[in-house]
This record gives C-alpha cells, sequence and structure tokens, in this order.
C-alpha cells in the first residue's frame, strides 16, 4: 500500500511537469515521433541552402488529431532548423501566399499539401500522400504507416540539389507543340517534373537532366544523327516515349522504326475505326472503344490494374484516331521484356462481326495484322534498365480533348507510364513508422461483457487483497 501511495506521489507531479514543458520521449519502436539519422544526416548537410518549406494547414490542427501526431512532430523538427524558413497557413485565408508560392499556376494545392523550394527547384507533395493506411478483410484498420518522411527529406535533397527531372519534347519533324499540351504539362508539374522542348539538330546534344524524351506526331522521320544521339542516350539508361498518330504520308519512319526494334517493337501503318454507326464517338468513326490488358502474372511491371479498378467503375475508356503495334523478337530479345498496355476491344481482326477494324494508312505497304491490335505498349532494357513507351496517337492528351473528358484512361495511363520510367520522387530509402492496432474478437456482446468484467475485477480484487493484508499486518 505504501509503495503504491509512493508511485502515486511521484509518477503524478513528473506528468504534470512533463505535460506543462511540452517534453516527449519517443518509446515507439519504430521512433515514429523521431526524423531518422538519414534525414538528420542530409539537413545537416545542407545548413548553407536557405530552403523554403510550407504546410497549407495550421500546425496545431495537425497536433490536436492523434494519428498525424508523427507528421507533427517530424514537421516541428524539420521546422527547427536555422536554414529553413518555415510557413503554415491555411490557403483560403492567404490566396496571396499561395499565388507567389505557385505563380505559373503549375501546381494543384489544397490543404494540407506541403511545398518545399530551394533557389528555382521547387517540389510539391500531396497530403494524401503523407499515411498508408492497411485493413483487413473485414475493413477493420489494423496499422497505419507514416511514410511521409521518405518523401519529405527526399523531397529536400531533390531540391537542394536542383535535381528535377526534366521532360524534353522533340522539335523539328513537324510534331506537335507543347503548347498544345498545356493541361498535360500541368499534370506533369503537379507530379514533379518540368518540361521543355528540344530541338536536336540545333543543339546536336541531349541534355544532363534529360529524364524522358517525347515524340508527339512527328510528319517526318527523325534524321540519322538525330538517332545516334538517342540511341546513345538509350544505351546509357534513357527513357523514350513515341506518340505516333497516323498519317497519310507514304515516308516510313526508318529511323524510329530502328529504335524501337531494339525495344522489341514494330510499327504498323494503319489506322483503326468503328464500323457500326451505333458505338461512334463524337461523330467520329475513329475515337474508338478500348481496354486495358491485365498485367501479366509473370512480371512485376503493371501499369494497368489500378485503371481496370476505374473503369470497372463505369468510366468507358475511348482512344482517338490511332494506329497500332506488335510486339516482336528484335535485336535485344534476350534481355528487353515487352508488354501490351492498351487495346482495342476485338478478339480477331478477322471475325467479321467485330465491330472495330483497320484499314492501311501511310508507309509504303499493306500490315499484315494479328489477332489483338495493340494501341500501346511498354517496353524496358533489363540491362541498362532504358524504358520505352509507344502509343498509336498524340492527340488524346492535348487541351482539346483533355477538354472533352472522354480520353482520360489513356491520358492516365501515359502519367502511370510516366512515373513508371521515371519516378520523381527522391527515395531516401527511410522506412516506414508503423503504428500498430491490437484487436480483440468476441463471439458476441455477453463475450465481450465478460472479458471486460475480467479486465474491471482482476485490479480491484489486487487492490481489495492488497488493502487487506496491509490492515492485518498494522493490526497484528
Amino acid at each position: 500500500f505504501v509503495l503504491s501511495v509512493l508511485i502515486l506521489v511521484i509518477a503524478i507531479p513528473i506528468n504534470l511537469i512533463v505535460s506543462y514543458f511540452d517534453f516527449n520521449i519517443d518509446m515507439t519502436p519504430s521512433k515514429m515521433y523521431t526524423l531518422s539519422d538519414t534525414s538528420v544526416k542530409l539537413l545537416d548537410s545542407v545548413k548553407d541552402k536557405k530552403i523554403e518549406f510550407t504546410i497549407l494547414c495550421d500546425l496545431e490542427d495537425i497536433k490536436a488529431i492523434d494519428e498525424y501526431l508523427p507528421l507533427y512532430y517530424a514537421l516541428e523538427q524539420y521546422k527547427s532548423y536555422d536554414n529553413i524558413e518555415f510557413n503554415a497557413y491555411y490557403p483560403d485565408e492567404y490566396p496571396e501566399r499561395v499565388e507567389e508560392l505557385n505563380p505559373d499556376g503549375f501546381f494543384n494545392l489544397s490543404t494540407a499539401d506541403i511545398v518545399i523550394k530551394c533557389g528555382n527547384a521547387i517540389k510539391k507533395i500531396s497530403s494524401n500522400q503523407m499515411f498508408s493506411d492497411i485493413y483487413d478483410d473485414d475493413g477493420n484498420l489494423v496499422e497505419q504507416k507514416y511514410v511521409g518522411e521518405n518523401l519529405i527529406t527526399g523531397a529536400i535533397k531533390a531540391v537542394t540539389e536542383g535535381d528535377i527531372p526534366q521532360i524534353y519534347f522533340l522539335t523539328g519533324h513537324g510534331e506537335k507543340s507543347i503548347d498544345n499540351y498545356s493541361m498535360f504539362t500541368a499534370n506533369l508539374n503537379n507530379y514533379n517534373y518540368t518540361t521543355s522542348e528540344l530541338n536536336l539538330s540545333e543543339t546536336k546534344a541531349i541534355p544532363d537532366d534529360t529524364a524522358i524524351i517525347f515524340v508527339c506526331a512527328p510528319k517526318t522521320d527523325i534524321t540519322l544523327e538525330e538517332k545516334k544521339l538517342i540511341s546513345e542516350y538509350a544505351d546509357n539508361g534513357g527513357n523514350l516515349a513515341f506518340l505516333m498518330s497516323p498519317n497519310d504520308s507514304t515516308e516510313r519512319y526508318t529511323n524510329i522504326e530502328d529504335l524501337m526494334f531494339k525495344y522489341n517493337i514494330s510499327m504498323d501503318y494503319n489506322r483503326l475505326y468503328e464500323s457500326d454507326s451505333t458505338n461512334i464517338v463524337n461523330d467520329d468513326k475513329y475515337t474508338i472503344s478500348v481496354s486495358l490488358p491485365e498485367a501479366n502474372a509473370d512480371s512485376d511491371i503493371d501499369l494497368t490494374s489500378d485503371l481496370n479498378t476505374i473503369i470497372e467503375q463505369g468510366i468507358y475508356p475511348y482512344m482517338c484516331e490511332s494506329r497500332t503495334f506488335k510486339a516482336i523478337s528484335g535485336s535485344d530479345a534476350s534481355i528487353v521484356e515487352t508488354g501490351s498496355i492498351l487495346q482495342a476491344n476485338v478478339y480477331s481482326v478477322q471475325n467479321t462481326s467485330a465491330t472495330i477494324k483497320s484499314e492501311s494508312y501511310g508507309g509504303t505497304e499493306k500490315i499484315e495484322l494479328g489477332n489483338t491490335l495493340d494501341l500501346a505498349l511498354y517496353s524496358h532494357n533489363k540491362q541498362n534498365d532504358s524504358k520505352m513507351l509507344v502509343m498509336g496517337n498524340a492527340e488524346f492528351m492535348d487541351d482539346e480533348h483533355v477538354s472533352a473528358g472522354f480520353t482520360i484512361v489513356p491520358l492516365y495511363l501515359c502519367l502511370s507510364s510516366i512515373t513508371w520510367m521515371y519516378n520523381s520522387d527522391v527515395d531516401m530509402e527511410i522506412e516506414d513508422k508503423s503504428r500498430s492496432f491490437d484487436n480483440m474478437i468476441f463471439d458476441d456482446a455477453n463475450q465481450a461483457k465478460s472479458v471486460m468484467a475480467i479486465f474491471i475485477a482482476i485490479p480491484v480484487a489486487f487492490v481489495v487483497i492488497g488493502a487487506g493484508v496491509w490492515i492485518k499486518r498494522r493490526n497484528s
């Protein structure tokens, strides 16, 4: 009894003092409320650089929610560094400051988003990326992971090193201008990519900061010199995206086809059309219904599963006037993986009941088609980690079609492929920090009440027994 009183006398003042001074000791196994050594080491290494750190909400509102405390304490520790100018405010309270933060309107900023800037380099982290929740089959939350530290520290590393991935749109061959893709490039900016045009006939070199080269609807082939430059870039792990809209030119894209051949891809000179007038979209028989094949179970590349979930919810995918491609055995077949990610909704072009058909268009010869009409393929060279995306149209993501909305699935497919080719997030390899929840499962309410009674009765019994022993000893 005396020991119990002593414990209370000691514990209560300590608890009051700790609460008054807001002093915390991180006792969690994963150090959930403490920055990792990796973050501390990086922050110490960039103390000579001025960093602007903005979160679009009030820190006290984050602190008030128990589940968000890992983020709150992390922000307090980032904030403690003298070279970090830390700002926290709601976007609707200070719209002028948000405009200064995002003068070009590239970012779609929402409440609790984080923006980190150093010099001219800037990165955005969406609020919904901070935590990852894991549920059981019954929908019960069994584990919550705080993943934000890896993203925030990675963003600080990226902006302090100026390492923001650049996507270049090739010009000089009648391609669509980047100005036609303002809504698409705004999406890329939200994914933390920057975009510019590149004319290799003028620069004679591919910039060192190139993450991906996009070639959108060229009217003519690239030159031999350009092919050599692009081939060397790809051999060193570079990434390429060819969006090849059909055109009626009789010229073949010989040099572009040579590049595709190294990735086990062959391009057809054709275009698909819908032969059933009741299935035509916007009175255009060349805008057709498409589907996304399931990912190959033997591959770790999956670009379609998440989008198929959206399609199952009633979003019907369509594609503008498109050519097709084939997966072949190319020059590096043994080290290259190629797969389909967008197909026409037919089982066989020989099936007379199929309503989507193909017609030869452009090129110099008739194209023999197989049983599957592939409108988009991915390819990965596992030796040098170079990746290629080919799609049979470049108009589906221009401002006109994005505004119309019916090509939204191919647009998301292209964005997902970009992330696969070059992920803009810098991985600091900081482990996720988990908060686990223990669960007890009862057969019925009576069983639950019995267990609760036991949890209450046992401590009470100990108190009564202890008091009785103390009284007996005192009176003995």
